[in-house]
């Protein structure tokens, strides 16, 4: 009796993940379709759409995890990692982006169907890592944009002991100024008369990533 009882307790506990999980793709649709008519208008992510959309995937990936359900897990993972991209000025968002996480949606609502009948989302394994590898390339492309916004083109020549001051990289390096502490230092190599860009690159990267 005690097992029957833990058995109908959890099904219990999935149907509302399930209930919950579709009342948020009901609501990341028109979103999507929002934020790319956004983008596309201004050419710019909105940042309060995007933020909305990441945190119901990010909720409903955290709670996939506390069940178990690791193919759902992975999906939404994915769909968080390209969200949390764009969050962080990777890109610009186009209709192939949102293709890609209408996709995803998609996926999950068949995942969440298959939940509510079998309390389980195994068997659609091969299917998520499909998805996981073709939007491989689409992450690749954005970690790639992210980090080349920490070089600025304009570095040509080397940089002069005497220039080593982070209110002097900042005048010459715009991009970094909300990264950079007026109290901080680049310390170059002092045992060369002049540094190659590369050396400034490198440490002003450093306090880009933090």
């Amino acid at each position: 009796m005690a097992e029957l009882i833990h058995i109908h307790e959890d099904q219990e506990i999935l149907q509302g993940f399930v209930d919950e999980s579709r009342e948020m793709l009901d609501e990341v649709e028109p979103l999507l379709i929002e934020l790319e008519e956004r983008s596309s208008h201004s050419c710019r992510v909105d940042p309060e759409v995007l933020n909305t959309i990441f945190r119901l995937f990010h909720s409903m990936k955290g709670s996939a995890g506390f069940l178990e359900l690791m193919t759902l897990g992975k999906v939404t993972h994915t769909a968080e990692t390209i969200l949390d991209l764009f969050r962080k000025r990777s890109g610009t968002i186009d209709s192939n982006h949102i293709d890609i996480l209408n996709r995803i949606c998609d996926f999950i609502r068949v995942l969440l169907d298959q939940i509510v009948e079998k309390y389980h989302d195994e068997g659609y394994e091969e299917e998520a890592k499909d998805i996981v590898c073709a939007l491989k390339p689409t992450i690749d492309d954005l970690e790639e944009t992210k980090t080349a916004t920490a070089v600025d083109s304009r570095i040509i020549g080397p940089i002069k002991i005497g220039e080593n001051t982070i209110s002097n990289i900042k005048k010459q390096f715009p991009i970094f100024d909300n990264k950079i502490q007026n109290n901080d230092l680049v310390y170059l190599d002092s045992a060369n008369s002049s540094q190659k860009p590369k050396v400034v690159i490198d440490k002003i990267n450093e306090f880009y990533t933090k």
